[in-house]
């Protein structure tokens, strides 16, 4: 009697598993013949995937590019968390262009893994960095109000939500779907060839790469674009930077011909940076308004050998420095290692000199960054040039310490910074009348610029003999 009661419920339960089968088997079919009908709409497209499976969705974008470029979006909007539950086979003619780009740029292109390899690094890493390095520190803003947080600009911070926090139209209008729809045809940097020409590639060619690339043990292909506005004018209307309350101001402003100094970032799972230094002296922000970032941030006491610089080939990606370089760094310097999953819309700070990594651990992620130099990094470094150079090589310093071209920007930067000081009741620069008299001197002659160029250039290559040849004292 006990093994007749055995088989009825073993044969209840194969009749209920056989019911469930035939349940998902007509949902499927359901959701196959839906397909076509919902093409031109991604939102309504992607209940409809969820249902599919993987082989499904190989045979359906199989079929046609049409079907392919209708299908990412869709996926593309499913792209939130850290795994992509689906993956989309690039049509030919965007494989072509990918194909052609990953050449240019010198990248091995390489079959994807069946089974991921960064989901593992992504844990095993998490339990290494809560034993041995420090969360970054987190701050509330409450814009418009009259009580501002207390920050410390020597020390990275995280402030989340900032993105709606702010009212960012990026908010929307920069996820991966909606910049495959209004941007798709712009064309951004993502490297160069071996001729020093930039590479560009489009953005819907990208956005179809990061859902279409699994994972690989090379480095995926990243677009990195500081003349983003310039191929899509819009984004810059989709974000605006913090206020100066928050930044300690941007000294950077007053330059007329500003160097490179905004970033549009848009890249895949695996993508991103070992440890490097922004240019001296300069801070930044940078928002990813969609997906999640990994940074590591290390202290600037710390050298470049000690912080693995340039220690992986150009082939290995960011994970292999997270998961074998940053945990003995970490190990060996207690307290000097900073770690955060960065969620999206958060806004995270990072101080001068501050070395830092990047890893991307999200389908897709879309981000923006600025580089500025605050009014205490500007006075600490114009300091340390009185201290360190003479009078007549001190504009020709400050022009190498912020990445200018040359003493006569350099004057025209620290003029305007004086002038600036003043008008906020700041100290102005130390010496800097004495230091911009001097080059008026020189430069009220007739030939106002030769003259500094001539010197920058003498000063750059140690060729200081030949200055008495075109009457330069030394």
């Amino acid at each position: 009697m006990e093994r007749s009661r055995r088989d009825r419920s073993g044969s209840r339960e194969r009749r209920e598993r056989s019911r469930s089968d035939s349940h998902d088997r007509c949902d499927r079919s359901r959701s196959l013949q839906m397909l076509p009908r919902l093409f031109s709409m991604p939102s309504a497209l992607v209940p409809v995937l969820r249902k599919l499976t993987a082989g499904d969705l190989l045979s359906i974008a199989a079929t046609c590019s049409r079907v392919q470029d209708a299908l990412a979006p869709a996926l593309l909007e499913m792209s939130n968390g850290t795994l992509l539950p689906l993956w989309l086979p690039m049509s030919g003619n965007v494989h072509r262009r990918v194909l052609n780009v990953l050449q240019r740029v010198g990248i091995e292109d390489t079959e994807p893994s069946q089974e991921s390899s960064v989901t593992p690094d992504i844990f095993a890493w998490a339990s290494v960095a809560s034993k041995t390095m420090q969360p970054v520190p987190e701050v509330e803003w409450r814009g418009g109000s009259s009580t501002l947080p207390t920050i410390d600009h020597g020390t990275p911070f995280l402030i989340r939500e900032w993105a709606t926090s702010q009212r960012w139209s990026a908010a929307t209008d920069w996820a991966p779907c909606e910049l495959y729809r209004r941007h798709g045809d712009a064309m951004l940097r993502c490297g160069e060839d071996g001729n020093g020409l930039d590479v560009r590639m489009r953005v819907a060619d990208m956005l179809t790469y990061c859902v279409s690339r699994r994972s690989s043990s090379s480095t995926p292909l990243y677009l990195f674009d500081h003349e983003f506005d310039q191929q899509a004018p819009a984004l810059l209307e989709g974000y605006a930077a913090p206020p100066q309350a928050l930044v300690d101001g941007d000294l950077m402003e007053l330059i007329n011909e500003r160097p490179p100094w905004r970033w549009f970032a848009l890249g895949p799972t695996g993508a991103g940076l070992d440890a490097h230094q922004d240019p001296p002296h300069t801070s930044a922000w940078n928002v990813g308004v969609h997906g999640t970032k990994r940074w590591a941030l290390l202290h600037p006491s710390l050298t470049g050998q000690a912080v693995g610089e340039g220690l992986l080939g150009d082939e290995e990606p960011t994970s292999v420095w997270f998961c074998t370089v940053l945990p003995k760094i970490a190990a060996h310097h207690p307290g000097k290692v900073f770690v955060v999953d960065a969620p999206p819309g958060s806004l995270l700070y990072v101080p001068p000199r501050w070395w830092h990594a990047t890893w991307i651990i999200s389908p897709v992620s879309v981000a923006i960054t600025h580089n500025f130099v605050t009014w205490k990094a500007f006075y600490e470094c114009w300091q340390h040039i009185l201290r360190t150079n003479e009078e007549r090589h001190r504009l020709f310093a400050l022009s190498e310490a912020f990445g200018l071209t040359g003493s006569a920007m350099a004057a025209e930067w620290l003029r305007a910074i004086a002038a600036a000081a003043r008008a906020q009741e700041r100290p102005p620069p130390v010496s800097s009348d004495e230091v911009l008299r001097a080059y008026d001197e020189e430069t009220g002659s007739g030939l106002p610029d030769i003259a500094w160029r001539v010197e920058d250039n003498a000063i750059l290559t140690g060729m200081t003999g030949e200055l008495s040849s075109i009457g330069f004292g030394v």
